[in-house]
């Protein structure tokens, strides 16, 4: 079938531009390590610059964003390594794992966990490790099925399906639920990050002590299980008429949460005092 002429030259006309940004902004970053440039606000605008021809359409800047990650390690590399997983995540290269834990979490639960509070749960979280640890929480709750079960199955659909990268068949089962499509290429998760998941879902899956908080107590000292906790909690506010039985759980968190400021100061680091998105919603309701 020949294209149409005109979305051709559009194309063309779009590549051309982007060529020329990209022109310009890698010359820019090149030019600022090159002068030693330690300041993370002027680095951050100019890898914005080159960001915009990652994703657009000549696929270009990559390279020397990973050259600017390596660049930015010799001087901060706690701030190099956030650098590498927010590009991890904007790429969708570890989404693949997030689509297998959804795979699992329809065959484990019945269509109503599954689609009226697993996948609540799921669109409140922002990166693909809370995703996958929304799924495992679930599914241990509800599919009878223990922490190591679960990630034990979910390497094994990831084998499977790497095995044959042409078939792409199981994204269109789970777009509609997750939105971000998995990148082309897969990055392997490192051991480590296979630990921070175990750990994580260990203490997220305990069983919920609304007398004591001790559930509360569990996760406090893991930033990314009181992330998980709180998405859970906003999901539980919205479908609260339907399943009363979390009631009480929700009050005991929400009024932890309230009273405790360091907890608030994780949670909401960018907020002033007093001001929380989704606190005050979740009290007026409960």
């Amino acid at each position: 079938m020949e294209l149409d002429k005109g979305f051709v030259n559009l194309v063309k006309h779009g590549l051309e531009i982007e060529n020329q940004m990209y022109s310009e902004s890698c010359r820019h970053l090149m030019e600022a390590m090159h002068e030693r440039c330690q300041d993370k606000d002027t680095l951050n605008h100019l890898m914005d610059d080159v960001y915009n021809t990652v994703l657009g359409l000549s696929g270009k800047g990559e390279p020397l964003l990973l050259k600017t990650f390596q660049y930015c390690e010799a001087f901060d590399p706690e701030w190099a390594e956030e650098l590498r997983q927010e590009h991890e995540e904007t790429m969708g290269y570890k989404q693949h794992v997030v689509y297998a834990a959804a795979h699992l979490a329809r065959q484990w639960l019945t269509k109503e966990e599954y689609e009226q509070q697993a996948i609540q749960f799921v669109r409140k979280c922002y990166s693909w490790k809370e995703q996958t640890l929304a799924f495992i929480t679930k599914m241990v709750h509800w599919g009878g099925h223990s922490v190591d079960e679960c990630i034990e199955k979910i390497n094994s659909v990831l084998e499977q399906w790497m095995s044959n990268p042409e078939d792409r068949s199981w994204i269109d089962r789970f777009e509609d639920d997750l939105g971000q499509i998995p990148h082309e290429t897969y990055h392997k998760l490192t051991n480590a990050e296979w630990e921070e998941i175990r750990e994580t879902a260990m203490l997220l899956t305990p069983a919920l002590d609304t007398e004591t908080g001790q559930f509360y107590k569990q996760v406090r000292n893991n930033r990314l299980a009181l992330y998980v906790r709180w998405r859970e909690v906003l999901s539980l506010v919205e479908i609260l008429d339907k399943y009363k039985d979390h009631e009480q759980y929700q009050r005991m968190y929400i009024r932890l949460l309230y009273e405790d400021t360091y907890l608030r100061s994780i949670l909401f680091p960018d907020d002033p005092p007093g001001n929380y998105p989704g606190l005050k919603e979740c009290i007026d309701k409960l």
